[in-house]
């Protein structure tokens, strides 16, 4: 029985896994990842928009980010260090359309 599931499965993994294509497609009005140099690292523009989350990762720990979203939906991460309570100078900007 065993051999019968494998012999039906493997073919058809085998098809699967040779299917399959990687593509560099860009979407097309969607922007490059990039970043930005903060000026002033006492305080955050205000026409970076909306505060809409705030996140932590546990390999990065003492810091949070703070996701902004203005009126042109541009998405801009500002990383904060809670110990020293310092705003790092580079915001990571990711376009949308």
């Amino acid at each position: 029985m065993k051999a019968l599931y494998v012999l039906i499965t493997l073919p058809f993994l085998m098809l699967t896994a040779t299917s399959c294509e990687r593509t560099n497609q860009r979407v097309a009005g969607v922007g490059e990842l990039h970043y930005v140099e903060l000026t002033d690292v006492n305080s955050i523009p205000g026409d970076y928009g909306e505060l809409v989350d705030v996140t932590t990762a546990a390999a990065y720990e003492g810091w949070a980010q703070l996701w902004f979203e203005d009126e042109e939906k541009t998405i801009r991460i500002v990383r904060i260090e809670l110990r020293n309570r310092r705003v790092h100078q580079n915001v990571l900007v990711i376009p949308r359309n």
